[in-house]
C-alpha cells in the first residue's frame, strides 16, 4: 500500500473487515469513515501522514461533529491503520469540550413560557396538550426538584370538565 488512500485501499479494507466476521453495519460505518478521510486528503491534495491525519481530526469539530461521532470515526481510522500496517500513525484524541449544562439550559423553556403554553392549551380546552405540557414541565431538567413538586401540585390539580 502507498501512503495515499485510494479507493482500491478502501475496497481491500472492506474485504478484510468482511473476512474478519465484522458485522455488516460496522463494516459500512468503518468504510464510510475511511472514505471521509480519503475525501479530505484528496481535497487537501495530501497523502496519509501524521500531519494530514491530525488536520482531518481537527476539522471534524469545525464541521459540526459531536465528540461521540468523532470517537467513532477515530475507531474506524485506527482499524484502517492496523489493517494497513500504518503503525507510524497515531489517532490522537481531541480535547473536545462538551456542551455545559448551562449552555443546554439556555435552549429550554422558562417557567413563564411553560405557564403561557399551559394557559393557552387550557383556553383552547385542549386537555391532551395540557397533560403533555405538564409532563414536559415536570421532567425538564431546568427546574430544581422543589419547583418540580410545586408544578406537579399546581398543574395536576387542574380540574377538567
Amino acid at each position: 500500500m502507498t501512503h495515499s488512500l485510494t479507493s482500491s485501499d478502501i475496497k481491500q479494507f472492506q474485504s478484510y473487515l468482511m473476512d474478519s466476521n465484522v458485522k455488516l453495519n460496522t463494516v459500512k460505518k468503518y468504510v464510510r469513515d475511511v472514505k471521509k478521510l480519503a475525501h479530505f486528503l484528496s481535497d487537501q491534495t495530501q497523502t496519509l501522514s501524521q500531519n494530514s491525519l491530525d488536520a482531518f481530526l481537527k476539522s471534524l469539530p469545525e464541521a459540526g461533529y459531536e465528540a461521540c461521532s468523532i470517537n467513532s470515526i477515530i475507531a474506524s481510522i485506527k482499524s484502517y491503520c492496523k489493517f494497513a500496517g500504518r503503525t507510524d500513525l497515531q489517532c490522537k484524541s481531541l480535547n473536545i469540550r462538551k456542551k455545559s449544562n448551562h449552555e443546554d439550559i439556555q435552549n429550554r423553556l422558562t417557567e413563564e413560557e411553560y405557564e403561557a403554553l399551559l394557559r393557552t392549551a387550557l383556553e383552547q380546552k385542549n386537555y391532551r396538550q395540557v397533560l403533555m405540557i405538564q409532563i414536559f414541565a415536570v421532567t425538564d431538567k431546568v427546574y430544581p426538584q422543589n419547583l418540580k413538586r410545586q408544578l406537579v401540585r399546581s398543574h395536576f390539580s387542574v380540574t377538567y370538565p
